[in-house]
């Protein structure tokens, strides 16, 4: 596999970085047409004697972002947005990692992903699958588990999505969801940021972390997720907001009033641009408001674009610069 860094600019010339991990899986088989060829659809899939279909066709590209894992025999595997399934599938058929963790916050979109395992994996109800593979139903931007994982696919939704456009179910593109379909991007970003922004921090072991615009809480429950710090405080200027992550604290982290999360995991209420500590720390996280937050546009409770909140919702770059400076 080889990774293409391709631009026009003469000063920038083509380039080609061969990926020296790669190696294909020798349980994987993959069948596609040959280049040129007059076949331009395969037949529908047939129940075989052990009465799963004999294949599951899909596109190409939904191959290769499995390939590109480079998964290795033992490998956790945590799918973020699975449904309908088939790249787990293929992730599966590898025979190489030991869990396959599909995730999708739609009951609808999950349900289809249990249904594709019914009709691919011989005897999914058996408990050997139940143990390899794990469905859960948790908005990606706040999945956390506390065994972590080796590897991740985040396939993010898309206007593209062939199930989208060929079936009425689950239809981005009917005329009641126009709404939910101009925010694809900004979900795009918040499901690839929340667990990149943490990454970013290159946390070490026994780190102070702060947390400086902490609400809803996702990004701190990510960086508890690594085992890193050993304290994250958590701050937020508004009420409901820091209720709020307390809330996602409480579902999320077991036994979270005992006295050991109440060590690591402090909640402050304070005007980050005046934010001091005597401890100081390690390392700061400052996901800084704006308006595209999605419980902002999506939620009543402290939604910026109310019609009281237009000057709140101009002074926003102002508060950007000021609690970053």
């Amino acid at each position: 596999m080889n990774i293409v860094i391709f631009t026009e600019d003469k000063d920038f010339p083509l380039i080609v970085e061969p990926e020296k991990e790669f190696t294909y899986p020798e349980h994987l088989k993959v069948y596609t047409y040959e280049m040129n060829s007059d076949w331009s659809m395969f037949p529908e899939p047939k129940r075989s004697q052990t009465g799963v279909f004999n294949y599951y066709p899909m596109d190409c590209s939904s191959v290769v972002a499995v390939l590109a894992l480079c998964l290795s025999p033992g490998d956790r595997l945590l799918d973020l947005c699975s449904a309908p399934g088939g790249k787990a599938l293929v992730a599966l058929q590898t025979l190489l990692p030991d869990v396959v963790v599909c995730n999708d916050v739609s009951i609808s979109r999950s349900n289809r992903t249990e249904r594709i395992f019914r009709d691919y994996l011989i005897d999914f109800e058996n408990n050997k699958w139940r143990e390899r593979v794990l469905l859960s139903r948790v908005d990606g931007r706040i999945f956390t588990d506390d065994q972590g994982f080796d590897k991740v696919l985040v396939d993010v939704p898309c206007t593209t999505d062939r199930h989208s456009v060929n079936e009425d179910e689950n239809n981005i593109f009917r005329p009641d969801r126009v709404k939910e379909r101009l925010r694809i991007p900004e979900l795009q970003t918040q499901l690839l940021v929340s667990v990149v922004a943490v990454l970013a921090l290159c946390l070490s072991p026994g780190d102070r972390l702060l947390d400086l615009c902490s609400a809803p809480g996702g990004k701190a429950l990510v960086a508890l997720q690594t085992l890193l710090p050993d304290v994250v405080v958590c701050n937020d200027v508004s009420i409901s907001r820091s209720n709020r992550t307390e809330r996602i604290f409480r579902d999320y982290l077991i036994d979270f009033e005992n006295n050991k999360w109440r060590e690591r995991v402090l909640l402050s209420r304070v005007d980050g641009r005046i934010f001091t500590d005597d401890q100081g720390f390690d390392k700061v996280l400052v996901d800084v408001p704006c308006t595209t937050d999605r419980h902002s546009v999506n939620e009543d409770e402290n939604n910026i674009f109310r019609p009281d909140r237009v000057k709140e919702r101009l002074r926003i770059p102002e508060l950007q610069t000021q609690l970053l400076v």
